[in-house]
C-alpha cells in the first residue's frame, strides 16, 4: 500500500536466567562440615530481546534485606554479570544432610504494559556432613592454667545429646560433676 510501511519490530520479551554454581571443594574433599565456607558463582544472563533495569539478585541464603545481594544497573540483550557469594554452614543445616540454595533475580522491563520480567531461577544443593565436636578441657584453678585432667573429644550430630562425668582426683573436684547437654555447633568447655 503506498504510504504505508510494516514495522518489523520483535515483540518486546523480556526473560532473565539465573545460573548458580559451586565454586570451592570441601576440606574433605566430599561433603562440607560445619563452620565452612560455601563459595558461589551466580550469573544473571538477559535472554530477553530488550533491555532489562533495575536488577536486584537474590539469594535465599543472604541474611540482607529481601534477600538481596547485588543490584545490576541494566543488562541488554545476550548479556550476562557473575556474582561472588559465600555462605558458611550452620548447625541447622546440618540435619537435612544438604544446604538447598536458590538464586533469582527481579528486573523492569522497558515495555510499560509488562514492566515484570520473568526468570528463571537458579538452583545448587550440596551435601553437608551432619558431625560436630565437642571437646571438654579440665583445669587446676584457671583456665589455661595447670591441666587437671586429660581432654574429653568427642564427635556427635546435631542437636545430639551429650553426658560426660567428670574425672574424680585426688585434690582435684571439678566445678562441674557432669557436663552435659545437646550439641548445636562444635564446642569447648572449660571445666575448673
Amino acid at each position: 500500500t503506498p504510504g504505508k510501511t510494516e514495522d518489523d519490530t520483535e515483540d518486546p520479551k523480556p526473560h532473565l536466567t539465573v545460573l548458580k554454581t559451586v565454586t570451592n571443594t570441601p576440606n574433605n574433599g566430599k561433603t562440607y562440615m560445619y563452620g565452612e565456607t560455601i563459595t558461589y558463582d551466580i550469573t544473571v544472563t538477559n535472554d530477553g530481546n530488550v533491555t532489562v533495569t533495575d536488577i536486584k539478585v537474590m539469594d535465599t541464603l543472604s541474611e540482607n534485606e529481601g534477600n538481596v545481594i547485588a543490584t545490576i544497573p541494566s543488562l541488554a540483550p545476550n548479556e550476562s554479570v557473575t556474582l561472588q557469594f559465600e555462605y558458611v554452614v550452620r548447625g541447622e543445616d546440618l540435619p537435612a544432610g544438604t544446604v538447598l540454595n536458590v538464586a533469582t533475580a527481579k528486573g523492569t522491563s522497558p515495555d510499560p504494559e509488562n514492566p515484570d520480567v520473568p526468570v528463571t531461577p537458579g538452583e545448587v544443593e550440596v551435601p553437608v556432613l551432619d558431625m560436630l565436636h565437642l571437646t571438654v578441657n579440665y583445669w587446676y584453678e584457671t583456665v589455661g592454667g595447670a591441666v587437671a585432667a586429660k581432654s574429653v573429644k568427642g564427635v556427635y550430630t546435631y542437636n545430639q545429646a551429650y553426658s560426660i562425668v567428670s574425672p574424680r582426683i585426688a585434690g582435684y573436684t571439678a566445678d562441674i560433676a557432669i557436663v552435659a547437654g545437646r550439641l548445636l555447633e562444635d564446642t569447648i568447655i572449660d571445666v575448673i
